[in-house]
């Protein structure tokens, strides 16, 4: 499995997400009301490669989390690009392992759909 460099991802970091990040697809949502934003940026590294574990079946899917944010009634959001597409995924921060910036995924034994 190839991971995605990290140099060509666009992301968004230290700041709440805006319209133009989403139309630029450096994030995968955005939480506002009217003017009013609904979240905070969360201070984790961004961006960084992560592990997402699938609860019913322990399965991992590698990728690159590209946004994090915390809403106004305490969830941590994050907004994730899959290794194997460019979908994005909007999804809780607990449901993931992060590996930073410098752990060499390649490494990893991951046991993902989209490796076998």
């Amino acid at each position: 499995m190839k991971w995605p460099d990290l140099n060509s991802c666009k992301f968004v970091t230290g700041r709440t997400a805006t319209e133009q990040d989403l139309m630029e697809g450096k994030a995968t949502f955005l939480l506002k009301s009217g003017n009013e934003t609904l979240s905070t940026p969360l201070e984790i590294e961004i961006p960084q490669y992560a592990l997402h574990i699938n609860k019913s079946n322990n399965e991992e899917t590698p990728g690159i989390i590209i946004q994090a944010e915390k809403t106004c009634d305490g969830q941590e959001l994050v907004g994730f690009i899959p290794a194997h597409s460019q979908a994005p995924v909007t999804t809780s921060l607990h449901e993931f392992r992060l590996l930073g910036k410098t752990n060499h995924p390649s490494k990893l034994n991951v046991i993902s759909p989209y490796s076998k």
